[in-house]
């Protein structure tokens, strides 16, 4: 076998773009260039040829060795470009403690650092935490002091299958979640459950070298966290923004589920933590299979009770959930009561699943002031609560809520009268009425009538109005839903009168109305007496005295004065 080497004379120097000097872009337009010189092509004697001889050499069994041929390429090699740094500076302590940067949350109104900003974690000025300059970093301890846990939530309810989320962190001695620090979360042996996943926040580089530990689920039951450097959001992967989680900086979390119904208790502990009293916490989760259908009536005539039935099951809808309670409530007690062993019904009241899976009870219609069924729509409030006991350690626990709306459809009579409360004697005034049906049903044959006390007469009536001497009616008919027609009559009278209208209808509709007016008589008196004797001398004044009276028992505007004389008698003030 014969090996070929080809190599060309001499050194050689390799052209490559150059770096953009404005920033612009990556690399500089051609035909600016760089170069890279290769080893003795800057005046030192070029050994290329003749290592690559001696490497042939060695290759064709020369008394050389592949060993000494590269000890001699190396020794060939110009020295580095670079050389090893100066080592830098010591830091120094500013003097100035308001240069300190913040952690976790906002130390106080001012921004100012205190004392604690120096024993905290190293994670607490190193990475995207630290914004000061190099000049200004400090000699921080390896660890600070620690304080209690945190555990949010420490008692829930969640169906069986879902995810529950618990979040952490340690408070320092200062008030503030620490950064960067072990977690254990423990699941009990006695518990139901298995742990999904711990939060990790993915540290950066400088976070590492602070050596913080990374998060690690050990196993279904046992998982150690870090808290958090950095605020995060968890999410469920979908686009609904509501079921996010924030997490703060100095928080971690875990998740969990279970298959099964029963008790979940999961220990969260601070292992580096100096408050042994302090350093844990035990979060208690009750899963619950259960699944609940709330009742939606449709509308009913009036004095018509209604059913009110919830269905609650279990394993996946189809075993009955026997023995749970749902509890009812009206909110307008005064439309419905709820039928019970009390006496007249009561606005709350509680029913036990039965073995079909249905918890019934019965809202029975109340009579308004009247004597009518009272109509109208009656909300109602329920709970399904799952009743504890000794066998599964668990309290009565309410599970969901929800409400329905009870319609009683009936018609209505309405009426409202209207007149002058003051009218001259024997004089017309108007007198009306408002009837409507306020009821969501047609109220049908309805009539209206207006008694005449005596001394009242009708001078004008509607069209359709019949006038007799003893009354006025008006037959209307139908009255649709939601509807109201306004009736006229002008009367008049010679004493205060009280006029009242009574509308009627099917279904012992009734309603009345009355209005009172005052009628008066307007009434004067005059008396006029001179203020000298009978008889005067030509030329002098006289004086008369002159009294009017109202002698009704009613006030009197517009009345007029006037004093007229003989040719004699001449006003002083006018002279006439």
């Amino acid at each position: 076998m014969t090996c070929t080497l080809t190599l060309l004379a001499g050194c050689q120097q390799l052209r490559l773009p150059a770096i953009d000097p404005t920033g612009q872009c990556l690399l500089a337009p051609y035909p600016t260039t760089t170069s890279l010189a290769l080893p003795g092509c800057s005046g030192e004697p070029c050994l290329c040829s003749a290592c690559i001889s001696k490497v042939g050499t060695c290759l064709h069994g020369g008394k050389a060795t592949i060993g000494s041929c590269l000890e001699s390429i190396h020794r060939g090699v110009s020295n580095p470009a670079f050389v090893e740094p100066a080592a830098p500076p010591p830091c120094h302590t500013p003097v100035d403690p308001t240069r300190l940067p913040q952690f976790g949350r906002s130390l106080d109104s001012q921004n100012l650092c205190t004392e604690d900003c120096r024993i905290g974690p190293p994670a607490v000025l190193l990475g995207d935490e630290c914004h000061m300059k190099m000049r200004d970093c400090l000699k921080l301890p390896n660890k600070g002091t620690r304080g209690c846990i945190l555990l949010s939530p420490q008692r829930i309810v969640a169906p069986v299958g879902g995810e529950v989320i618990l979040l952490s962190g340690i408070c320092g001695t200062d008030g503030y979640l620490q950064l960067g620090q072990p977690i254990e979360w423990m699941l009990t042996p006695e518990s139901v459950g298995t742990f999904i996943e711990v939060g990790d926040d993915s540290p950066g580089a400088l976070h590492r070298l602070a050596k913080i530990e990374k998060a690690d689920k050990r196993s279904a039951s046992y998982a150690k966290g870090v808290t958090s450097t950095k605020k995060g959001l968890i999410t469920r992967g979908n686009l609904n923004p509501n079921d996010d989680v924030p997490l703060e900086k100095g928080q971690t979390w875990l998740s969990l589920s279970s298959p099964t119904e029963g008790t979940s208790r999961v220990t969260v502990l601070a292992p580096e933590s100096d408050c042994w009293d302090q350093r844990k916490a035990t979060a208690t989760i009750y899963w619950i299979d259960a699944r609940w259908q709330f009742p939606n009536p449709p509308p009913v005539l009036a004095g018509t009770p209604v059913t009110l039935s919830t269905r609650v099951t279990r394993a996946e809808g189809s075993v009955p959930a026997r023995g749970w309670i749902v509890r009812y409530e009206t909110l307008n007690p005064e439309l419905g009561l709820f039928a019970s062993g009390a006496a007249g019904g009561s606005s709350v009241i509680e029913a036990r699943v039965d073995d079909s899976g249905n918890a019934t009870v019965d809202l029975t219609p109340v009579r308004g002031p009247s004597g009518n069924w009272a109509s109208g729509t009656a909300m109602v409030t329920m709970q399904v609560v799952r009743p504890g006991g000794d066998r599964d350690n668990m309290p009565d626990l309410t599970l969901g809520s929800g409400q329905t709306f009870v319609t009683w459809s009936a018609p209505q009579l309405a009426i409202r009268a209207g007149a002058p409360n003051i009218a001259t004697f024997d004089a017309p005034f108007e007198v009306a009425a408002n009837v409507q049906n306020p009821g969501d049903q047609p109220a049908t044959n309805v009539q209206v009538t207006l008694a005449l006390p005596p001394g009242v007469r009708v001078t004008q009536a509607d069209s359709f109005a019949r006038v007799t001497p003893s009354n006025v009616v008006w037959e209307i008919g139908t009255i649709p839903p939601r509807t109201q027609l306004d009736l006229f009559v002008t009367a008049a009278a010679q004493s205060p009168v009280r006029l009242t209208f009574q509308a009627r209808g099917d279904g012992s509709l009734y309603a009345e109305d009355a209005v009172a007016v005052d009628v008066f008589r307007p009434s004067l008196a005059i008396e006029v007496r001179p203020s000298a004797s009978d008889s005067v001398q030509v030329g002098d004044p006289i004086t008369f005295n002159i009294d009017v009276t109202n002698t009704g028992d009613q006030p009197l505007t517009g009345v007029n004065l006037r004093a007229v004389g003989d040719n004699g008698l001449t006003h002083t003030q006018t002279g006439s």
